[in-house]
């Protein structure tokens, strides 16, 4: 009942999985109590009383030692996690962290969920909605549980599951990242998150250069996102952001090695060019439906950029993936 009201509530689908409902809040989670654990986090809370209190009488008439063996069981965790030192609180958030990875598990609800974990900062929004509408908020949990109202999400459509606006399979990457017909708007979404990137180097002292024609090995012409030079010491960065719907693990390090492939020709020309001793590519994966990876986190912190601009690319890219997704559903052909 908790959970059907609480679904209604929020708009959200009857099919969006449970254990998103109970997944913690800074995994992009509702972080809902759930019924059937209380009772015996409750149960679990009065048996460390009664152990704290070593009482002889206690001892004689109480098997705690069972209780929390019993306790083990309903919570399927292991016995050695629970000591007189593991409260409740702490309990109930690995119970969280399980309901978590049964959500990452799904095979179409959970896909790429895995990665709201890499950096779980920037998913503040979730808890505190800022700079989220109530609109974009329901619309945002929609696609972060995959149930967002596309024809391939089964329950969505009588007319097929053909894309509406082109023939593809209509799903939630094919919209975000694929579908011709809103090809302006992805453009938009990556030169408001290239111009972020650019102005926060700026800011941290590099000389950057957007939007660049080069030259690449093979005699084809390439356009670069950004150029970042630190021109005290004549060496560059060529930083390509990319936003993708989160698939894998592995899909910054893929991103990454395509970038490389694409504009490692062009280091010559550009080396002469900007008269730079060395030139890396970088290429940056963020996610469509706000999420910042690890490898993002770590290149922020090598060129010294602030925190907050991991938080703002989320919210950016998040807010621009609604956008997207509603022009797609709502707007004329």
């Amino acid at each position: 009942m908790i959970r059907s009201a609480a679904k209604e509530i929020l708009g959200l689908p009857s099919d969006t999985p449970n254990s998103m409902l109970y997944s913690p809040n800074n995994l992009k989670g509702l972080g809902l109590p759930k019924a059937q654990w209380e009772a015996f986090l409750q149960n679990y809370n009065s048996i460390l009383i009664l152990m704290r209190a070593d009482d002889k009488h206690i001892k004689h008439t109480h098997t705690l030692n069972e209780d929390i063996k019993f306790c083990a069981k309903i919570f399927s965790i292991p016995e050695e996690k629970f000591h007189e030192n593991t409260s409740s609180r702490q309990l109930r958030k690995h119970l969280r962290e399980m309901e978590f990875k049964t959500w990452c598990n799904l095979p179409q609800k959970g896909m790429g969920v895995q990665l709201f974990q890499e950096v779980t900062y920037v998913n503040k929004w979730v808890a505190n909605h800022n700079d989220i509408s109530s609109s974009e908020w329901v619309a945002a949990m929609k696609m972060n549980a995959n149930v967002a109202p596309v024809r391939g999400v089964p329950g969505r459509s009588q007319d097929g599951s053909r894309c509406r606006h082109c023939s593809e399979y209509e799903t939630l990457p094919h919209v975000l990242g694929f579908c011709s017909k809103r090809y302006l708007l992805r453009i938009g979404r990556h030169n408001q998150i290239r111009s972020l990137i650019a102005e926060n180097l700026r800011k941290t002292g590099f000389t950057v250069v957007e939007e660049m024609i080069c030259n690449a090995t093979n005699r084809s012409i390439r356009r670069f996102d950004i150029l970042a030079m630190d021109v005290s010491k004549n060496i560059g960065w060529i930083l390509d952001p990319t936003i993708r719907f989160e698939m894998s693990l592995k899909q910054a390090d893929e991103v990454n090695k395509e970038k490389q492939s694409i504009y490692d020709p062009c280091i010559p020309d550009l080396i002469t060019k900007y008269q730079l001793n060395s030139i890396k590519v970088i290429g940056l994966f963020i996610g469509a439906r706000g999420t910042i990876t690890r490898f993002f986190e770590d290149f922020r912190e090598g060129f010294r950029l602030p925190k907050s601009l991991s938080e703002e690319i989320a919210v950016t890219a998040l807010k621009s993936s609604i956008q997207i997704l509603n022009h797609h559903l709502y707007a004329p052909n």
